[in-house]
């Protein structure tokens, strides 16, 4: 048997599904479940409404790594080692920030006092590359309005680290978006583009 904690640090519900649905509630719970089995999670508020605005992240032994994030009201796992903590938690996008970058590849030292996951809007200018728009899609997964047009894209020599097969190579171009730069940010309703040299390469992306 392994044991599962959850550790919930939202006032939101949680659900789990081996079979059949069961709800646990609001607040910390700890149950066993049988090794080789699969589990999904749901949060949900009071009033049944999933809660698409919070973090999953389920810490213990998996085919995947032994930490797996998922953004969004749901997740699931596989059960292989003894314990797992799951820990849920509140995304609500509610931070703004403006900042200007002098050096591009620098942008996560002028953000690293606030909470990535919460920000929601982002206005940068400077000089930015492949690597600040890579942390902000892998970071800031809630985040609402980006605005770019005061921001210049330069060169760099950097492999995607979430690319597996790394196809795209390691060089970008100079005012032009690597591939699939802003993957995966559906929560995104607003985009500025850099305005000095709207072409075909930039949006090339923007997936």
């Amino acid at each position: 048997m392994a044991v599962i904690n959850i550790v919930n640090k939202t006032p939101w519900s949680t659900q789990t599904f081996k079979g059949e649905w069961t709800y646990l509630g609001p607040g910390n719970k700890s149950f066993e479940c049988v090794k080789g089995y699969s589990l999904s999670f749901a949060v949900t508020a009071e009033n049944a409404d999933i809660q698409d605005n919070c973090a999953v992240t389920i810490e213990g032994k998996g085919i995947y790594g032994d930490k797996n994030v998922f953004y969004g009201c749901s997740a699931s796992m596989s059960i292989y080692g003894d314990e797992y903590t799951v820990t849920i938690e509140d995304l609500t996008a509610d931070i703004e920030k403006t900042v200007n970058i002098n050096e591009p590849g620098t942008l996560l030292e002028s953000l690293k006092d606030i909470d990535l996951a919460k920000l929601g809007s982002l206005t940068v200018s400077g000089f930015i590359n492949a690597e600040d728009l890579w942390l902000i899609r892998d970071k800031a997964k809630s985040i609402i309005s980006l605005d770019l047009s005061a921001a210049k894209i330069m060169s760099c020599a950097a492999l995607d680290p979430v690319e597996s097969f790394q196809i795209m190579g390691s060089e970008h171009q100079e005012d032009a978006f690597p591939a699939f730069a802003l993957f995966g940010l559906s929560k995104l309703k607003t985009l500025k583009l850099p305005g000095y040299a709207y072409n075909n390469r930039l949006t090339d992306g923007i997936k």
